[in-house]
């Protein structure tokens, strides 16, 4: 899970009005039978980043990069998106037309640094809403899910983990929410955070080969 920094160009979003909005767009999602067919701010799996962002923007963009440097990710924050604070990016290496192979929105909660108790009960609601609409547009997929207290943060402290993976035939769609503890969160000022990412097959098969 990407942590979500001060040192970033944050922009708070209203997390329930981004919610709602979210849920009416999957609901445009019944005819589709392709991960390519959904988007996320417009965007789809397939789609170029140059025509949504100058190369600039996303040259300057934060990078990660993975042990096997076939694929990388990038972090974006614009005042272009309407329903999330940020979406990461996944790329192939060397590929100047930036095709995305797979994207994931991020919902904040709570403030910036400051521990609050209510973070995790709202993260975990607004999980049960875009699950409760996921899981009617795909019934038959193959749902796992996990809660997990990792207490191995460097701070003695407790973060909170609850995550489901939809598996299907045409790529996979994971839902994660994280709420970090007290000091873990003032020290490394971090935000409780959802994640919403839809992945296709190879992107996947990559990252289980690391």
């Amino acid at each position: 899970m990407t942590h979500i920094r001060h040192s970033e160009k944050v922009l708070v979003m209203r997390v329930f009005l981004s919610v709602l909005l979210l849920i009416f767009s999957l609901q445009s999602w019944t005819m589709a039978d392709d991960i390519r067919d959904f988007e996320i701010e417009g965007m789809s799996i397939g789609d170029s980043l140059l025509d949504h962002f100058k190369v600039k923007t996303i040259k300057s963009a934060r990078k990660y990069k993975y042990k096997n440097d076939n694929f990388y990710s990038i972090d974006i924050w614009s005042n272009k998106f309407n329903q999330y604070s940020a979406i990461q990016f996944h790329l192939k290496k060397n590929d100047k037309k930036y095709i995305i192979q797979g994207l994931s929105g991020t919902l904040i909660f709570g403030k910036l640094g400051i521990y609050d108790s209510k973070s995790q009960f709202e993260c975990k609601n607004k999980k049960k809403l875009i699950m409760n609409s996921v899981s009617s547009l795909f019934p038959n997929a193959d749902v796992q899910s996990f809660d997990d207290v990792n207490s191995d943060d460097g701070y003695g402290q407790k973060a909170l983990r609850s995550e489901t993976y939809y598996i299907l035939d045409f790529g996979e769609v994971w839902i994660q929410c994280v709420t970090w503890g007290k000091i873990t969160k003032k020290k490394e000022n971090l935000y409780d955070n959802l994640r919403f990412t839809l992945l296709t097959p190879g992107f996947i098969k990559f990252m289980n080969s690391l």
